[in-house]
């Protein structure tokens, strides 16, 4: 007969039965607290991950904004003979730089504009002419060509010009610009007088004070204010001879040419890209700096360093066709050539040199500053050179430029700074580099 499905237990199978139920529940509350451990173990796993990616992506984002140029908001407002003039667009903000539209000076300045895509020209009732290559940093003033430090735009439909607010800064005499910084923001101030000029002329560019009695530092490193110990191995490298090499018109470089060191260059101007140069003239012009604000000099930084031949060629094709404005194409290639290097011809190229001044533009009003002064007679000291001095343009075929240092290490820049020869000379001279 078969048992009694709801027949009730006895004692001793109650007490199994209960037992084997506790078993059940230890081992299911074993298992969930497994199942816990297991959930916190993953959850504190993803927490520390989703922490150290985090991390890393705040520390990448700050340090891309440690070097990009601080942020700023701007406003334009001109004074002519110390009355208010209401400008039509004012400031025009662009890539943190400000920006003045070239038509709206047009009437306060007495020039009209003449041009296209390329080349947009002020021309003045006296005939002189100031011009602006658009796309690049080339203004042609006369018969000197600036680098204004950011691109000029064409502003399109309304065939307008937007130029930096910087390019009054040295352009015209008897017009100032000034700057008042506001927290994140920049108030400018053009101070126009009515018997401004241009302060450079056809005939010639600038005057400027004779500075041929400065004399080199006769001891390199002796005297440095600050500690440069770190930095001797570059100033003065064991193979001086490998930063010697000549580069001009006779001695190229390929087309192709990229140095495979480049490094940052900390010294360049926060209103623009971080500049490069190769990894030993970086650092000697690094020590430069430290020792060029220890002496006082802290308004000086790099405005180009490390140049693509691309990019140097389009630097060279706009100025010649700025020229062009007012020369046939024989005259323009010329003069551009006289001031810009031909592509494949630039020290830029090569990034053994930068240029560094404390202006709106390299000019060669920088010669008239102190710390160009400092800067000729210490250069040597960091293994520097002034690339193209006074009274060399025949050999050079490049104009005098006060902003142009060239690395070469310290034995060789002591000995062509001292002697006065060009790089040219002292090459020919000693059969190196060529």
């Amino acid at each position: 007969m078969a048992a009694n499905r709801n027949q009730p237990m006895d004692a001793r199978e109650r007490a199994i039965y209960e037992q084997h139920r506790r078993k059940q529940r230890k081992q299911r509350r074993q298992r969930r607290a497994q199942h816990r451990s297991f959930a916190t173990r993953i959850l504190l796993l993803a927490v520390i991950g989703t922490a150290l990616f985090a991390g890393a992506v705040i520390a990448f984002v700050m340090r891309d904004f440690a070097k990009a140029p601080e942020k700023y908001s701007y406003t334009l407002t001109v004074l002519k003979d110390g009355e208010p003039v209401k400008l039509s667009k004012g400031a025009v903000q662009r890539n943190n730089v400000c920006y003045f539209s070239l038509s709206d000076f047009s009437d306060l300045l007495g020039f009209r504009m003449m041009g296209d895509v390329n080349v947009m020209s002020a021309v003045f009732d006296d005939g002189t002419r100031v011009s602006f290559a658009i796309g690049t940093e080339v203004a042609t003033l006369g018969n000197a060509s600036c680098l204004l430090g950011a691109p000029i735009y064409f502003s399109g439909s309304d065939g307008d010009v937007l130029v930096p607010v910087d390019f009054f800064n040295g352009a015209f005499d008897g017009i100032t610009l000034s700057g008042e910084k506001k927290g994140g923001k920049i108030d400018y101030t053009v101070n126009i007088n009515g018997d401004f000029r241009l302060a450079y002329s056809s005939d010639n560019p600038c005057e400027l004070p004779d500075t041929s009695d400065i004399v080199t530092a006769t001891q390199p490193g002796s005297a440095f204010v600050a500690d440069l110990s770190a930095y001797e191995k570059y100033m003065d490298p064991e193979n001086a001879d490998e930063y010697i090499t000549l580069i001009n018109v006779a001695h190229p470089l390929d087309k192709d040419y990229v140095p495979d060191d480049l490094t940052d260059v900390v010294d360049t101007r926060k209103d623009r890209a971080t500049a490069q140069l190769r990894e030993y003239a970086a650092k000697a012009l690094e020590a430069m700096f430290i020792e060029m604000r220890a002496n006082g000099f802290t308004d000086v930084s790099v405005t180009s360093a490390y140049r693509s031949y691309a990019y140097q060629e389009q630097l060279f094709n706009n100025s010649v066709n700025s020229f062009m404005q007012s020369y046939n194409y024989e005259t323009a290639y010329a003069k551009t050539a006289a001031q810009i290097a031909i592509p494949g011809t630039s020290e830029h190229q090569s990034g053994l040199c930068a240029d560094l001044h404390n202006l709106a533009a390299a000019s060669q009003a920088f010669e008239a500053q102190e710390v160009y002064k400092w800067l000729y007679t210490h250069c040597a000291d960091f293994g520097f050179i002034l690339r193209f001095p006074k009274n060399k343009q025949d050999i050079t075929g490049i104009i005098f430029e006060p902003w142009h240092y060239r690395y070469v290490g310290r034995y060789h820049a002591q000995k062509i700074m001292q002697s006065g020869l060009c790089l040219e000379e002292y090459c020919e001279q000693n059969n190196i580099g060529l």
